[in-house]
């Protein structure tokens, strides 16, 4: 029976209207009858054009003088286009006549609610072909209207309700938020000013419902936010650690380039400590002083010959080799060497590797593993390890060097 009553309402504001012809301004319903016929044509929901729209024809003909010529018929044409899903007919209707309201210096009230309605019937037609960017470009227009003039019209809640639509399909959460507002703000006008009528088009959000759209909203946007600033405090952590490693990376690198130059610049590298004969030596180590001649004679000649690079050398046998216990051979090298026994070959293995990495081009092109066997070493990694410790840099830093160099 609603729709029904709409439709009668819509059939008698056009029977009404095509009487009155010319004074149509002059009639009760007041200037703003396209949006009288729109409320009830639309919300008929019946196909107006299976009825007979004679009516409407004498329309178009005595309406031509009233408001713009020839506006409110084409408007009607393009509502009926629109109405029998003509939808680009119905566009190329409404578009006629846009540039003569967008062009005039001042639009009066009628004018104004003419062209909002043009706007979003523009706009509805374009959703309808599935064309959201050119229809959401429509629904905007019509709410910049409604912010200048402030004048209401029968499509404003929809018209707002299109754009968050549209919005929330492109997870804008923002512009949501901006036309909830204002839909909320349309809803306050109409429920101050309208409230003896209840019409369709103001019940389909109840503003309990729309309230809390908005809250649920801003919730997501804050959650949103609190990753966002998670992420850029994780991400500012993990670029200060970045720059503090780049930074190390660079002091890294100068400090081995240079130490590297002070080794390549050594006639001979010699790592160990040249130590001056203490006169408290005997009290000190608790060795005869003879055998502390004798053994100190004996590792000059040990390292003389690179009897060091044997894989096999230990404490016992080098002891036994220079006719000597192993006690008094590991404080001598303890006192005088200022190393462990352990240390001291190592030293001795490393200079040996360093020297002769510097003057034979062959030995260069060994792995590391064949030089640390080469030098004495029982493993790469041992070898490895011992040359920075001794140098402070890598046997193939070193390497690569004195490539560069070559």
């Amino acid at each position: 029976m609603k729709k029904l009553g709409n439709f009668i309402q819509a059939i008698l504001i056009l029977t009404i209207i095509s009487s009155y012809g010319q004074n149509i301004i002059n009639l009760p319903v007041g200037k703003d009858f396209n949006s009288l016929f729109d409320f009830s044509f639309r919300d008929s929901e019946i196909d107006f054009s299976k009825y007979n729209i004679t009516g409407y024809y004498r329309l178009k003909k005595k309406a031509r003088d009233t408001l713009f010529p020839g506006n409110i018929s084409r408007y009607m044409e393009g509502l009926m286009e629109f109405e029998m899903q003509n939808y680009n007919a119905s566009i190329d209707s409404l578009k006629r006549i846009l540039p003569v309201f967008e062009e005039a210096d001042l639009l009066i009230l009628e004018e104004v609610k003419l062209l909002s309605m043009i706007y979003f019937y523009i706009g509805e037609s374009y959703s309808k072909l599935e064309n959201d960017i050119k229809a959401t470009k429509f629904f905007k227009k019509v709410d910049s209207l409604y912010q200048s003039s402030h004048i209401l019209t029968s499509v404003l809640r929809k018209n707002y309700r299109k754009l968050i639509t549209y919005y929330k399909g492109q997870n804008n959460q923002s512009k949501q938020i901006e036309y909830l507002d204002k839909l909320l703000k349309v809803d306050s006008v109409l429920n101050a000013n309208y409230k003896p009528i209840k019409h369709k088009s103001f019940n389909n959000y109840d503003e309990l419902i729309l309230i809390k759209e908005k809250k649920e909203i801003i919730t997501a946007i804050q959650k949103k936010e609190k990753r966002t600033q998670k992420i850029i405090f994780f991400g500012s952590v993990l670029l200060l650690l970045f720059m503090v490693g780049l930074f190390l990376q660079y002091r890294k690198k100068k400090i081995y380039k240079l130490r590297f130059e002070e080794l390549i610049n050594e006639q001979k590298t010699n790592l160990i400590p040249h130590q001056n004969k203490s006169v408290l030596i005997e009290k000190k180590v608790n060795i005869p002083e003879e055998i502390v001649e004798e053994i100190l004679k004996s590792l000059k000649k040990f390292e003389k010959e690179y009897q060091f690079i044997n894989r096999e050398l230990t404490l016992s046998s080098l002891a036994k080799e220079l006719s000597t216990n192993a006690n008094y051979l590991s404080k001598v090298i303890n006192h005088y060497k200022k190393q462990s026994y352990t240390r001291y070959i190592s030293i001795l293995r490393v200079e040996y590797a360093i020297n002769q990495l510097k003057i034979n081009p062959t030995f260069r092109k060994y792995t590391i593993k064949a030089i640390a066997e080469e030098v004495g070493f029982k493993t790469s990694e041992s070898f490895a390890k011992a040359f920075y410790k001794s140098t402070g840099i890598r046997p193939s830093y070193f390497i690569k060097e004195l490539n560069k160099q070559n």
